[in-house]
């Protein structure tokens, strides 16, 4: 099925996903489910993952199709350095491009994947890289790029 990419967004009361988790505790006869739900509902509302409770609650997953260790296309662009025909060397903003999934953290607000990717400095040394990037804008490459990361 095609892809579409977008989201939407739905409005429910945090109270109502706080008492749906104070269900799930019933008959567990767990004397501090109250405040175990208020700790749990207060704390994803501090750090702002309240929705992966309601996800969770209501059996949704955002499914991220990769896996550490594939090869994948970041379109995130970051500064990197480029020889000129002088032999110095000039910062571009440009695409990251080929890069390695080295994490995958689900619980994060965003930017779910860590990648690890190649860029030059200023004196044109190679460089080692990882950050954080969102899943939605990853692509898997074509086999010529897979056969120049792994090179």
């Amino acid at each position: 099925m095609k892809k579409f990419n977008q989201t939407i967004s739905v409005e429910v009361s945090v109270d109502n996903i706080a008492d749906q988790l104070l269900e799930t505790w019933k008959g567990s006869n767990f004397a501090h489910s109250e405040l175990l739900t208020e700790t749990i509902i207060g704390s994803s509302l501090e750090q702002g993952t309240i929705s992966m409770i309601y996800n969770t609650l209501n059996g949704y997953s955002n499914k991220i199709d990769f896996e550490v260790g594939d090869v994948v296309i970041s379109p995130e662009k970051i500064y990197n350095y480029r020889e000129t025909e002088s032999g110095s060397f000039e910062q571009h903003y440009v695409p990251i491009g080929a890069c390695v999934i080295v994490d995958i953290v689900t619980y994060r607000k965003k930017d779910k994947v860590e990648i690890k990717y190649n860029s030059l400095n200023s004196e044109g040394k190679v460089i080692e890289n990882t950050k954080y990037v969102s899943h939605l804008l990853l692509t898997r490459p074509v086999e010529s790029a897979i056969e120049q990361v792994e090179a």
